[in-house]
C-alpha cells in the first residue's frame, strides 16, 4: 500500500494505491484512490474521491456539495436525538466494537436518554408492547427521500433492463447495460462486519469477454439499424410528398381501410422485435460467462 500525503493540505491522504507484488513477475496496480479537497472553515477537506478497481473495471466517484465546521448554531454534541431519529432506531453501539464485538452482534436498538438494548431484548421483550408508529413514518420518509442508501436506484430493477428505460431496441443503451451488469457482477456485498460472501467476482478475463460480446452484438444490430434508418428516411419523404399533395384521407391517419395497421407501423415493430432479438443473445451470452458459484453469489445476495 503507497500513500502520497500532501503537508501543504495539513497532511491530506491525495493518493493511495494498493500493488500486487509477486517473487515471479512484474509489479502491478489493483486499486487506485484519487482525492481532491477543498478549505472549509478553516479545514482541508474531501471534494471528491475517486475509487478505481483496476482488476474489475469499476470506478466508484463519492461527491461532497457542501460541508461545514463550528458554525455557533451547531450543536455540540451529537447523538440519535440530533437527526431527529425516533426510539426503536436500529443502532451500532460501538461500546461493544471496543470488546472487539462488530457486525450484527454489535447492532442494538435505541430508547431514548443514551440508552441501547440489544436486538435480543429488543425482539423479546420491547418490541411486543411498543408503539411502532413513529418509527414506520420515520422509515418510510428516509426510504422515501433516500432510498436504502447503499446502492443505485437501478440497483434493484429486473435483470431484463437493469433500469435502462426500452433498451432492448436502442443498441445505444447496451453500453449502458453491460457497465451496470459487470458493476452489479463485481460488488463485493458485505454481510456484515465480521463475514462476506465469497470472493465470486468477475474475472478480468470475465470483464474482457463481456465487452468482446457487447462489440459482436452491437455489430449483429448494425444492419437493422441501417434498415431502420432507410424506412425512416423513406417515410419523411413520404410525409413530405403528402403535404405537396394533399389527401382526402383523415390528417394523421395511418391506417388502410380495412382498419389494419399500416406497412409503416408494421415495418417499425420489426425492427424492435429483431433488435430485441440481439438484445436477447446479449444477454444470455453475457449470463453464460457466470460460473455457478457466482449465479449462487447471486442468489444469495
Amino acid at each position: 500500500m503507497v500513500w502520497w500525503i500532501d503537508p501543504a493540505k495539513d497532511d491530506a491522504v491525495v493518493e493511495v494505491v494498493l500493488r500486487e507484488i509477486k517473487s515471479d513477475g512484474p509489479l502491478r496496480n489493483l486499486n487506485v484512490v484519487k482525492n481532491d479537497y477543498m478549505r472549509v472553515d478553516g479545514r482541508w477537506w474531501l471534494k471528491r474521491s475517486e475509487n478505481t478497481s483496476i482488476t474489475h473495471g469499476v470506478v466508484e466517484v463519492h461527491t461532497f456539495h457542501h460541508a461545514e465546521f463550528d458554525r455557533p448554531d451547531h450543536p455540540k454534541s451529537l447523538g440519535v436525538e440530533t437527526f431527529n431519529m425516533p426510539p426503536g432506531v436500529q443502532v451500532a453501539d460501538f461500546r461493544l466494537a471496543a470488546q472487539g464485538i462488530y457486525g450484527m452482534d454489535a447492532m442494538g436498538r435505541y430508547l431514548g436518554g443514551g440508552v441501547i438494548v440489544s436486538e435480543a431484548e429488543w425482539r423479546e421483550q420491547i418490541a411486543p408492547g411498543f408503539d411502532m408508529e413513529s418509527l414506520s413514518q420515520f422509515k418510510n420518509a428516509e426510504l422515501a427521500a433516500h432510498g436504502h442508501g447503499q446502492y443505485p436506484r437501478w440497483w434493484g430493477a429486473s435483470d431484463s433492463t437493469l433500469g435502462l428505460d426500452r433498451v432492448a431496441s436502442d443498441p445505444d443503451q447496451w453500453e449502458a447495460y453491460v457497465r451496470r451488469w459487470i458493476l452489479r457482477h463485481s460488488h463485493q456485498v458485505v454481510v456484515d462486519l465480521k463475514a462476506a460472501l465469497p470472493t465470486t467476482t468477475l474475472t478480468a478475463a470475465q470483464i474482457e469477454s463481456a465487452w468482446a460480446i457487447l462489440k459482436d452484438c452491437r455489430k449483429r444490430a448494425e444492419p437493422v439499424l441501417r434498415r431502420k434508418a432507410k424506412a425512416d428516411s423513406a417515410r419523411a419523404e413520404s410525409a413530405a410528398s403528402a403535404i405537396s399533395q394533399p389527401s382526402t384521407a383523415p390528417a394523421g391517419d395511418l391506417r388502410h381501410d380495412d382498419g389494419t395497421a399500416s406497412s409503416v407501423d408494421r415495418s417499425e415493430d420489426r425492427f424492435d422485435r429483431e433488435l430485441g432479438k440481439v438484445f436477447e443473445l446479449l444477454k444470455s451470452r453475457l449470463n453464460g460467462l457466470l460460473q455457478s458459484k457466482q449465479v449462487h453469489r447471486k442468489a444469495a445476495e
